[in-house]
């Protein structure tokens, strides 16, 4: 009889989670990791936002249900639609993770089919889940010497992404309130990005206050939370951590940057600061907004 399989130890040291506030630059960021050899790339997997509700049920449980669910089919080749003619999902993310036989874009896959299969090929997971700040040592736990990328942008362009993307408005609050009131309370963690007060009391806050308590929440939650293997990567220079990215996915997992690693630094547009909106944030959210800025070298004019 074959021995049982230890999902803690297929991941150890094997995983790199990608977060941050949203509009930080995590999707970018995804693309350019997950386009490195030998990686496995998932985009926020909705099992990691409502895991923390079950961690001390079985986290090897955890560990089996992410891996088998959603790793191990793509290993397999499994449920796979590739667009040769454009970077469509799975190619964008694929391109060059250890299933091809060369980089080229007409490269074959080569399907991996068996378990002792999947089990030799050691990959890199990695990992893309937005404003998990509040759960990373839940992480660090459930994904032994697991490295964090957190990644940063300056909280003016965040709120105003965030609210022109229509993030946060009543409706979003309607649901929630309807959704957490009888069930197991607000302080899920999908949904502690807001303190309780913001979903109770809904109407006390423009959107736009909104946005930037859940920039401040998050980004003070990574500072208390901040693990060790931490990776801070700031979206206004992203362009400039090309070779550090490059070195450190080398020295942590033996991967190599492929043709579309390098599209995607190329593809960085040069960064324009915008002007400041604490002005339009309501107080005693607009000092908590003025202060992170600070802390984090932002100027808020």
């Amino acid at each position: 009889m074959k021995p049982a399989i230890n999902y803690a130890d297929i991941f150890r040291g094997r995983v790199l989670i990608i977060t941050g506030v949203g509009r930080s630059g995590t999707s970018l960021m995804g693309k350019i990791l997950g386009s490195f050899t030998n990686t496995l790339y998932l985009y926020e997997p909705a099992i990691l936002k409502y895991a923390p509700m079950y961690k001390d049920c079985d986290l090897e449980g955890i560990r089996g249900m992410i891996f088998e669910d959603y790793f191990a089919q793509q290993m397999m080749c499994r449920s796979v639609n590739i667009v040769r003619e454009n970077d469509s999902y799975y190619k964008n993310y694929w391109h060059g993770n250890g299933l091809l036989k060369s980089n080229g874009y007409d490269s074959e896959y080569v399907e991996i089919s068996t378990r002792e299969q999947v089990l030799d090929f050691k990959p890199v997971f990695i990992i893309k889940t937005n404003e998990a700040q509040t759960n990373l040592p839940f992480l660090a736990e459930l994904f032994p010497e697991c490295r964090i990328a957190h990644c940063i942008r300056n909280g003016n362009d965040v709120v105003k992404s965030s609210v022109k993307k229509g993030w946060y408005v009543d409706s979003y609050f309607d649901s929630v309130v309807d959704l957490m009131q009888d069930g197991p309370g607000f302080e899920t963690p999908h949904f502690s990005i807001f303190e309780r007060d913001f979903y109770l009391n809904k109407k006390k806050y423009n959107q736009i206050t909104r946005c930037a308590h859940v920039w401040d929440r998050l980004m003070n939650a990574y500072e208390e939370y901040g693990l060790d293997h931490n990776l801070c990567f700031r979206y206004e220079e992203l362009s400039k951590y090309k070779w550090q990215i490059i070195k450190l996915m080398n020295d942590y997992f033996n991967s190599e940057p492929t043709e579309l690693t390098i599209r995607h630094f190329d593809s960085i547009r040069e960064y324009k600061k915008s002007d400041s909106i604490a002005h339009k944030i309501q107080d005693p959210e607009r000092g908590n907004f003025i202060d992170m800025m600070g802390a984090w070298g932002y100027e808020v004019t």
